[in-house]
């Protein structure tokens, strides 16, 4: 998936097998690293679920993958989807 927000241009990697990576709602690794900041984590892909939409992100810590959603409104809605990850990822790059 191609992210465009502002300027900047972003490519997220889909993982259709989300059933082998653990959803969090808190941010809180096996590892023991914690952070409730969205851009702390490095946001590397996304799946989608019959949830809807969700972000894959990797703990900057141990590496290990979680999955998160990112917005109420981007849940089921692929350009919403779209709309909150370019601002997660935006974030990211300018940490």
């Amino acid at each position: 998936m191609i992210i465009i927000f502002g300027d900047k241009h972003f490519e997220l990697q889909n993982f259709p097998q989300y059933e082998s990576i653990r959803q969090t709602k808190d941010f809180l690794c096996e590892c023991g690293y914690s952070d409730y900041h969205l851009d702390r984590f490095r946001m590397i892909g996304y799946c989608d679920t019959p949830q809807g939409f969700m972000a894959v992100f990797e703990c900057p810590k141990c590496f290990e993958k979680y999955r998160h959603h990112i917005g109420s409104n981007s849940r089921y809605s692929e350009e919403g989807f779209k709309q909150d990850a370019g601002l997660a990822l935006f974030l990211q790059a300018t940490r």
